[in-house]
């Protein structure tokens, strides 16, 4: 093990370079030149999915400090502060507001390392200031450019490091795209065959667009096939209301949240665009869940977010309770389940309109009851859950392994930055207690 030492990243870098403070003049379509934002810059990647766009001119005036590089590290100075990723393609991308850009010096630091480092909880804690005192909102450049950093002076060491969380992350990512592919396939066949009604018919062929018979069905002013109707959605499912057990008592909430009762809220869901959720940050006790009233949510139950904000939809992966932000659903046939949880994802419109125009809206449990919608033949119904299956399962197995695979990084990442974990030439984990 090579020898440690404390390095600010100013010393650590070739460039340090700041945005124009100021917001950039965006267009309304695409061009090839784009604009980063804090919002791109999450848990040590840059995601490039979501940009806005500019011309040419506006371009070259906000890269006249210098262009983004590949594998440069972005950093964010405040809204939010202390957020870091490595950009892997910088062509035609260029600092929003917020944004400070760390190139580090090749002879000194590997990229990843400095990412990884930044990405730290006693960076993170030092940066912010949670570890004590007043809490930092925002961090000028040149104390951006005093970030200490404890850092080996091998630079193979380095990368053995940062290459062993890169791996982790990598793999992270792939079970995240194969997620994206998973959830387009369910969300086609479910639009193939609920919204354009092309399902298989009894010969196999789209039914619809082999001349199927659609009926004008009167309560939802619109064709649908024959056969099929129009029922309420509490005719295909128990639809449960949740609470909050006493907040003041704390035996009504688990100490440890493994072993507690499953308990979750809105912001549970809003950390994540998983299909399947089985726990939320906080537990409650089996005294908690009685003093609310909480009524178990079985496996396959989809719970529907009705207040702040609506439309967060999951499927409960086992036995739930929730809060009073929900309204969700107990299909009353498990082969409901996948029809039902792409059907409330698609009302969300509906229930957002229906909760009116209120500060705080809210949709009633009476609302979600009484929704008009349409029911297919059990036996289309049967088929979907059979067709689907397979990728609903696959999109749970790999839900569950980039939660493994998350907890694992979080685990070595302070570990192997303080030291604490050593990477050997061969790959091979050794841990010790290193001096700080």
């Amino acid at each position: 093990m090579s020898e440690w030492k404390h390095e600010t990243v100013r010393a650590l870098c070739s460039h340090v370079i700041d945005c124009r403070n100021k917001t950039a003049p965006v267009v309304n379509y695409p061009t090839p030149y784009k604009m980063l934002r804090t919002s791109n810059i999450r848990n040590g990647f840059v995601d490039i999915s979501s940009v806005r766009y500019v011309t040419k001119q506006t371009y070259d005036i906000w890269t006249s400090r210098g262009e983004l590089e590949d594998g440069d590290v972005i950093f964010t100075r405040e809204a939010p502060l202390g957020e870091v990723g490595i950009l892997r393609t910088a062509d035609g991308y260029f600092l929003g507001q917020r944004l400070v850009l760390f190139r580090s010096n090749p002879q000194k630091c590997y990229n990843w390392f400095l990412n990884y480092a930044l990405l730290s909880p006693w960076i993170k804690n030092k940066i912010c200031g949670s570890g004590g005192g007043s809490i930092v909102t925002h961090l000028r450049v040149p104390d951006c450019e005093e970030i200490q950093i404890r850092i080996p002076a091998d630079l193979s060491e380095q990368r053995r490091i940062a290459d062993t969380l890169r791996a982790i992350d990598e793999k992270i990512e792939l079970n995240q795209q194969i997620n994206d592919n998973l959830e387009a396939m369910a969300q086609a066949l479910y639009d193939y065959w609920f919204v354009q009604f092309d399902f298989p018919d009894e010969n196999g062929k789209p039914y619809k667009s082999s001349g199927g018979k659609m009926v004008w069905n009167e309560l939802l002013k619109r064709e649908i096939p024959e056969e099929w109707t129009c029922v309420m959605i509490q005719e295909m499912a128990d639809v449960i209301g949740g609470s909050t057990p006493y907040t003041q008592d704390p035996d009504n909430f688990s100490k440890v949240n493994e072993f507690g009762i499953p308990w979750i809220t809105p912001k549970d869901l809003s950390k994540s665009t998983d299909f399947y959720i089985a726990k939320g940050e906080v537990s409650i006790t089996e005294k908690g869940r009685k003093e609310a009233s909480l009524t178990y949510l079985p496996p396959g139950s989809i719970l529907f977010s009705s207040r702040a904000p609506i439309g967060y939809v999951a499927i409960a992966a086992d036995y739930v309770t929730t809060n009073q932000g929900f309204k969700s659903l107990a299909p009353l046939e498990s082969e409901s389940t996948p029809y039902l949880f792409f059907l409330m994802k698609s009302m969300v419109s509906y229930f957002e309109q229906a909760a009116g125009i209120t500060t705080f809206k809210e949709v009633s449990g009476s609302l979600v009851k009484a929704a008009k919608i349409v029911r297919p033949p059990v036996s289309v119904l049967q088929k979907f859950f059979e067709v689907t299956e397979p990728i609903m399962n696959r999109r749970k197995a790999t839900e569950t392994e980039i939660k493994a695979l998350t907890q694992q990084r979080d685990f070595l990442l302070p570990l192997l930055m303080n030291g604490q974990v050593q990477v050997k030439p061969q790959g091979e984990l050794n841990y010790h207690l290193a001096d700080d």
